[in-house]
């Protein structure tokens, strides 16, 4: 078995396991993973909708209502939605609520 090298792995709070995944439904809890990761580990509180669509594969509708929903369980703070003219593609900027992750 090949070691996992430590920038290859997100570290993920035991709340979002043991209270979130029950309470989210399944693309939701995906879409709040894959915002967690890109918060943590890359520290940007920002990706392109194109790059979300193609690490869950959920459609843009599905994602779109995700995120708000996140908003409304209180996991995110906010989002903000804007085209990019550059790359033709929407850029979705959010913010974690960190106070929903601590116990």
């Amino acid at each position: 078995m090949q070691k996992i090298d430590k920038p290859n792995y997100t570290d993920v709070p035991n709340i979002i396991f043991d209270v979130w995944m029950e309470k989210l439904n399944a693309e939701e809890f995906k879409v709040f993973l894959y915002i967690y990761q890109k918060s943590i580990r890359c520290l940007k509180e920002e990706c392109l909708l194109l790059d979300m669509y193609q690490h869950t594969g959920l459609s843009e509708v599905i994602l779109i209502k995700s995120l708000y929903s996140l908003i409304d369980k209180g996991l995110l703070n906010e989002i903000k939605i804007k085209y990019e003219v550059k790359v033709r593609d929407v850029l979705i900027q959010f913010q974690i609520c960190m106070e929903a992750l601590n116990d």
